[in-house]
Order: structure tokens, then sequence, then C-alpha cells
């Protein structure tokens, strides 16, 4: 980013996406703070339900270090050490309900006064078109973050230590609740500032799996595995992380959900084998409907001759091989087949995908095709949806229709598409802007389980 006595105005998502861009953009600049973007960061310092603990701790950040330079302020800019740049301040004469008008007014007032060089910095697209077409300058912050882990941009914490005898009690009775104050002498502030309505996380110094509900002053965990579990379509979950993920497929009340994880951890197998039982036994949904981006590896392969069904086909070759390893786990005969009426008690004996696709128990649904529909009481599962971007993403949650649940699957260290990466996928985008909502989770899968060579790749190439 060129850096060279510049006046940059940043706005609310700015500071929300990296605290710390008041230091990087004002290395021998001036940056102005609005009020406005004040009060929206308050808001979201404390909106534990609708934004996530990375946006509510960079808003806490930033609302820190604009008040350490507030307090020298005097009416005229304020020297930045550090950075040999200044920090000035604005405040409206009107009142506005939110941010961006304010900051386009002020953008058109400094402009009528000959000072048409402030640059406003944003990631809201729609911000800085508005701003652009007005006749201001806008720009996103190009120098963003760039190789962090995915448990770095999500920073959730993944242990929570609870006091003597939790252990047994969660074990007795399910669930517990603790004070604010029980849980702060043990983890301190900042792990419990992080926590996450449907956030899973286990006990400090041992695996039990739990799911934290509470939100403010009322902590509850909830114990979400218990010994009389049994297999789910001949699947056992082999870590903590894949308890949590079969947990959320199978919690009624977590309506959508995203699972992120390097290669092998088990996202699409433990998901698959958790549709299939909710739509093959227990009725819970009427389909499973599969989406997979149209995306290849290497250079393509021209033409597929065939209907739809032949040319997406190679898309969902995955599925296949999952379906082969549950049909085994099962202990079942893959190709054997007992045809019946959709309103017989269907045979689940029969693992076979092609009988469950004629019948349209099973669906493939290509992503070109989504825009319009709405679906209800499915079961639907977007794999490799690192592969798509925010607004195609958006475009299939909002897809899901009434009784259905959504699950996200991918790998956000291995991605196809050029113009996307680690943090700006549709997985990472919508994980990030939907945690803490009442009907969502998310679990990071950590330990690769389908060989020793996948797990080798995954961590060194």
């Amino acid at each position: 980013m060129d850096t060279d006595g510049k006046d940059y105005l940043p706005d609310t998502s700015a500071l929300v996406d990296d605290a710390n861009v008041i230091y990087k953009l004002s290395k021998n600049n001036n940056i102005t703070i609005h009020t406005m973007v004040v009060r929206e960061l308050k808001k979201i310092r404390s909106d534990y339900r609708n934004k996530g603990p990375e946006q509510r701790g960079n808003a806490r950040t930033a609302l820190r270090i604009i008040n350490e330079f507030s307090r020298m302020y005097n009416g005229t800019p304020v020297p930045i050490p550090e950075t040999g740049g200044t920090i000035d301040f604005v405040s409206p004469d009107k009142e506005y309900s939110h941010a961006d008008p304010a900051l386009l007014d002020y953008l058109k007032e400094q402009k009528s006064k000959g000072n048409g060089n402030i640059i406003l910095v944003s990631e809201d697209t729609e911000l800085n078109i508005l701003a652009r077409i007005s006749g201001y300058k806008a720009q996103e912050i190009s120098d963003r973050r760039k190789g962090r882990s995915i448990e770095e941009i999500l920073d959730l914490p993944d242990e929570i230590i609870l006091p003597h005898g939790a252990r047994k009690s969660l074990i007795d009775n399910k669930i517990k609740e603790y004070s604010s104050e029980e849980l702060l002498k043990l983890n301190g502030e900042e792990v419990i500032e992080k926590l996450i309505h449907n956030q899973y996380l286990h006990l400090s110094g041992d695996t039990l799996a739990l799911r934290y509900l509470g939100n403010g002053n009322h902590h509850v965990f909830e114990n979400v595995w218990v010994s009389d579990t049994k297999l789910v379509q001949g699947i056992m979950p082999r870590n903590k992380e894949q308890k949590y993920l079969m947990h959320a497929c199978l919690e009624d009340n977590i309506e959508c959900a995203s699972f992120l994880g390097k290669a092998g951890t088990g996202k699409s197998l433990v998901t698959l084998a958790c549709g299939l039982e909710q739509v093959l036994e227990t009725k819970r949904y009427n389909k499973l409907i599969i989406v997979r981006p149209l995306t290849h590896i290497g250079e393509g392969i021209g033409f597929l001759p065939g209907d739809m069904g032949a040319k997406i086909d190679p898309f969902y070759a995955a599925i296949r091989d999952n379906m082969e390893v549950i049909s085994k786990r099962r202990g079942r005969i893959k190709d054997s087949r007992k045809k019946k009426s959709r309103d017989d008690d269907l045979n689940v004996d029969t693992m076979d995908l092609d009988y469950f696709l004629e019948e349209g128990i099973i669906q493939f649904v290509p992503p070109t095709f989504l825009r319009g529909r709405s679906i209800p009481n499915a079961f639907i599962v977007v794999d490799e949806a690192q592969n798509f971007d925010g607004n195609e993403i958006k475009t299939m949650i909002t897809r899901s229709g009434e009784g259905s649940k959504l699950i996200l699957n991918g790998d956000p260290y291995q991605i196809d598409n050029p113009y996307l990466d680690t943090e700006n996928n549709g997985l990472t985008y919508a994980t990030k802007r939907l945690m803490g909502a009442d009907i969502f989770s998310t679990v990071i899968l950590k330990k690769g389980e389908r060989s020793r060579l996948a797990e080798l790749a995954a961590d060194r190439l």
C-alpha cells in the first residue's frame, strides 16, 4: 500500500477486519476517525448474538486504540509516535442511523472545501462503489493478513477449565451452568469473551466433548457424547472433532453448520453418514441433496457427452467413494438392490447410490441450477464450499426452505479457484459472519483419518 502523506478515512468494516489498520495506514499519513464509526464499533463489541469473536475482538481493540489517542485530542490531529503519522477526529452536526451516509456526507463536505484527496478505506464493496461513483477516492485494505491458519482466523478456544466435579456432573446430568465469576477465575477474560453460542470444545485435561450454550453471564455446557450412542450408518467418530461434527449434524436446533479441515479429516464421510441416517432411518428429512462446485484440477478433459447426470457424475465421484466406505462399514453388499416404492419401508440394507439417485432420495444438484429454488425438508450438503465465493455461498444458504438443514464442508487450505484464498472464500466468509447465531455452529477438524500418506501430504505439501 502506498502510504506517503495521505489522508485516510477508515470505515467500520476496515477496523473490524483488522484493528491495527490504524497503524498500518498512518505511516507518515493522517487517519480521520468519524464518531459514527466509533458508535458502530461499540455496538459490534457487545453483539454476542450476531457477531463472531474475531469481529467483537477487533472492535474492542480498535476502540481501545482510538480511546488512547482521544485522551490527547484538543481539536488538532494527535501524533502517532510509532508511525510518524497523525490521527484526527470528526463529529457530524446531525444524527445518522449508521456510519455509511455519515462518511459519504463528510467526503462531500471536504471536497466542497477543496480537500478532495481523502481516501475512504473500507471492506464494504457497496460503500466503496457509492463513494467512487460520487467522485470520491476509495480502496480496500490491499495488505490484508495472509498466511494465517483457520484457527487463527476464527480464533475459537478449543478447551475450557470447569470447576471441580464438573466431569461427573456433566456425565450424570448432561447439562451444567456456571456464572461468569466462576469461569473467569479459572480461564481468564480472554477465553470467556471468545465463547460463542453452539461452540464445541472439550473439558481441559479430558476428552469429554461439550457444547457451549450460554451468552452473557449465563454459561451453559452440554455433554454431547454419552456412552450409549450408537453407530451412525456404520460410522463411529474417531476423534473429538468428529464427535462435534456428528452432534451438529444430528442436533435439530442447529439448522446450519460449517465444517472446516484439511483433506482426510472425515468431513464428507461423517456428514454423508449423518444425512443418510436422518433420511433413511429417522425420516427427519425427505431427501439428501449434495452440491459441489464444478471445478477441476489441472487441464480440463474437454466436452463430456450425455445428459446432465452423465456430465456431472465425475464431479461426485468422491460421494460414491464415501458411500462404498459406509456400505462396507455396515457389512452390506454394495450391488444388492431391492426396489420398493418410496411409500414402503425402504430396505436400508441397500447401500446402492444409483438406486437412491433413481428414487430421488439422494440428489446431486449443480450450483448453477440452485438460484430461484426453495428446498424444504431436506438435508443439504454443500461440499468443497471453499471453492465458492461469498455471493455464491449466500445464494446456496438462502435456498434452504422450511424444515431443511444445510451443511458447508470444505478445506480452506486447498482452493482451486484462483481468485479465492484462505480468508475470502465462501466457506470462511460465511463461518465468520454466522458464528454466534442461535441456529448455527462450526467445527474445525484437525486430525487426518484417511491414511498416513494423506495426513503427511496434507501437513507438508
